[in-house]
């Protein structure tokens, strides 16, 4: 029966547009004034709309899928926010470092190294980083999160104090968890 209606639909439509374009070839033949030519043309176009409503319908259907593809975006992108702030093996769970109180006097390098991170960081290696290469500070085991910020002091040479004027150098921290932090500091 829909089907039906819908053909029936279609084939009044097909007439009304025949219809149009009849009263359009009386109007330039100069058969009707232009109030009747414009009050009968309304008249017809007016019940050709029933027949646009299915695009009606679409934009619907269109509105509602966007509307579904919001809140399924939003859903997953709050779950995964969720699975990164919580301790669940593999989401979120990396160590992150901290460096603090830098000093360089005398030829002496000290700060304090911090596992900020929640997870234990293993095999450390903390390297000085200047435009003339790596300087090896120190190799360390593995520093837990909850430990108390650890005192690094090494003796380095780095030249004479005029040739370290406005030098950048970088203190290198990576790990096994591929995470690495740089600090950027001017002796």
């Amino acid at each position: 029966i829909i089907g039906e209606d819908l053909l029936s639909g279609v084939k009044n439509s097909e007439k009304i547009i025949e219809l149009i374009q009849q009263l359009d070839t009386a109007y330039e033949k100069g058969l009707m004034s232009p109030d009747e030519y414009r009050t009968l043309r309304h008249g017809l176009e007016l019940r050709l709309t029933p027949a646009k409503r299915a695009g009606k319908k679409r934009k619907f259907k269109l509105k509602y899928a966007l509307i579904t593809l919001i809140i399924i975006i939003v859903i997953v992108s709050a779950s995964s926010l969720l699975l990164m702030q919580t301790n669940v093996p593999g989401f979120g769970n990396k160590p992150s470092f901290e460096i603090s109180n830098v000093k360089f006097e005398q030829a002496k390098l000290s700060f304090d190294l911090k596992n900020t991170g929640t997870t234990e960081a293993t095999n450390v290696v903390i390297k000085l980083r200047s435009s003339e290469g790596d300087i090896p500070i120190r190799d360390i085991d593995s520093v837990k999160p909850k430990d108390p910020p650890m005192n690094i002091n090494e003796s380095i040479d780095l030249g004479e104090n005029q040739e370290l004027y406005g030098v950048q150098f970088n203190i290198f921290v990576t790990c096994n968890e591929e995470v690495t932090y740089l600090y950027p500091f001017t002796p």
